[in-house]
């Protein structure tokens, strides 16, 4: 190890990593190297000096609700939401957008000790959430005339398993010229108390994703704004692994962001409740910003207007779509988003004091130019696989999914009255309105029903 890194250490008070150097093998020495290299102490020792929430909370009491495109009410509505998923298909059928799925987790509070996009979760197929997004981006690409790029961001913890899955399912279909796999960094996690980062074995950091934040020092690491430069990607469809409901490469939303020459536009449900665990998309000082529900204080985000509903309504799906360029601009200035401080006792399991930190990619939101926000229908889009047991759970997921379906078989004019357990796959159809091109009016279903093509 060089002299630098050693002095480095000893400066910032870290050189407790170093105990039981001399036990190490050489393979163990070169690995905890690399790691100790790759790690910004001046930023580290800038964040642990830091201030801590008092500064969101300040936010917080300016926050106000966003301007934003409300579901259509009217017939004139019905009309501009129409002419925004024209639009939208237009963009996909010219090769204009990639879909880019954040799959850094493991499904670790699921009780799953594999990614979190390997867990069979469909409610009659029970594929798995990355096969079932797969069929979604197939039958996107089919539908339009081309296929769309698919960019998955995974982690040291989740890449080498997730690379074999789509090998061992041959990419579930898709050319695997059009899947591009790539890992966000790390940063340590640190003893609360005193500083110190922490360790997992002799000669291991204890290691953390840095946040979906990191997605854009990972797109430029892999050379990713190159490749969708040469591919005519000018619009990257964002999403999260876990909710299954969410509409991959929405034409709508689409339509929405190149109407309005948004440069990063997300997509809002109502929250459920003040004490949900989850983020708001607020208005603060004329820019728009998330804040997420730790930065809230509670008494705030309880406030409630004249008919008792939320004043800070606008819950974050994690669901945005960027502009290309906007992206790779904000990745060569990478400073511009900040850290947050997170509670990662959980993640270590034992000292009760260890924190995080990780960026948040809603933070280019104040930066961009042009912002929009567009809301959706929750019971349709919005179904996020969080816990065990409970709200978010498997359980209600794929009720929430069953529910769906049901609802688009109605509509359909079908009878649905003695269905069981229903799911249908994107290929078959990925919207109430493609389900009514492909079910006669007054098919009646019964039991378990799967829709899907051979």
């Amino acid at each position: 190890m060089s002299g630098d890194l050693r002095n480095q250490l000893e400066r910032y008070g870290q050189d407790h990593l170093l105990e039981g150097w001399d036990r190490l093998d050489v393979a163990a020495r070169a690995g905890l190297t690399a790691q100790l290299t790759e790690i910004d102490w001046d930023q580290l020792d800038r964040l642990l000096s830091g201030g801590t929430q008092e500064n969101s909370f300040a936010l917080a009491e300016q926050a106000t609700s966003p301007e934003l495109v409300r579901l259509p009410e009217t017939t004139s509505d019905q009309d501009l939401w129409d002419e925004a998923s024209e639009r939208g298909w237009s963009l996909l059928a010219a090769g204009r957008v990639a879909v880019l799925t954040v799959a850094g987790g493991l499904g670790t509070r699921l009780d799953f000790s594999h990614p979190k996009g390997l867990f069979p979760l469909m409610p009659v197929s029970e594929k798995s959430l990355f096969e079932h997004f797969a069929e979604s981006i197939r039958a996107r690409g089919n539908r339009a005339g081309r296929p769309l790029p698919w960019l998955v961001m995974t982690s040291d913890a989740t890449h080498e398993e997730t690379e074999s899955f789509f090998h061992e399912h041959d990419f579930f279909g898709i050319d695997p010229d059009d899947v591009w796999l790539f890992r966000q960094g790390n940063m340590p996690l640190v003893d609360a108390s005193s500083g110190r980062v922490l360790l997992t074995a002799p000669g291991q950091l204890a290691l953390k994703p840095d946040g979906h934040g990191g997605l854009l020092r990972a797109l430029e690491r892999a050379g990713l704004f190159q490749r969708l430069a040469e591919r005519g990607v000018e619009q990257v469809f964002s999403h999260q692994v876990d909710n299954p409901a969410v509409l991959v490469a929405d034409p709508a939303l689409l339509g929405w962001h190149d109407r309005h020459q948004s440069l990063l536009t997300t997509r809002v449900v109502p929250k459920r409740s003040a004490e949900e665990r989850m983020g708001v998309v607020v208005e603060i000082e004329e820019e728009v910003r998330i804040l997420e529900y730790f930065e809230l204080p509670p008494g705030r985000a309880a406030e409630v207007d004249d008919q008792g509903r939320l004043l800070l309504w606008a819950g974050n799906t994690a669901v945005h779509v960027f502009d290309r360029c906007f992206l790779e601009q904000s990745a060569s200035c990478i400073e511009a988003l900040p850290f947050h401080r997170i509670d990662a006792s959980r993640t270590v399991g034992t000292a009760e004091t260890t924190i995080g930190f990780e960026r948040f990619l809603f933070d280019l939101l104040p930066l961009a130019e042009v912002a929009l926000v567009v809301e959706s229908d929750r019971e349709t889009e919005f179904l996020p696989l969080k816990n065990i047991e409970g709200a978010d759970s498997p359980e209600r997921v794929r009720e929430g999914l069953v529910e769906r379906y049901r609802r688009w078989l109605a509509s359909t004019g079908a009878d649905v009255s003695a269905a069981g357990p229903v799911e249908i796959s994107p290929l078959f159809a990925q919207d109430a309105e493609e389900l009514a091109d492909r079910v006669v009016p007054g098919t009646r279903y019964e039991g378990t029903v799967l829709l899907t093509v051979d």
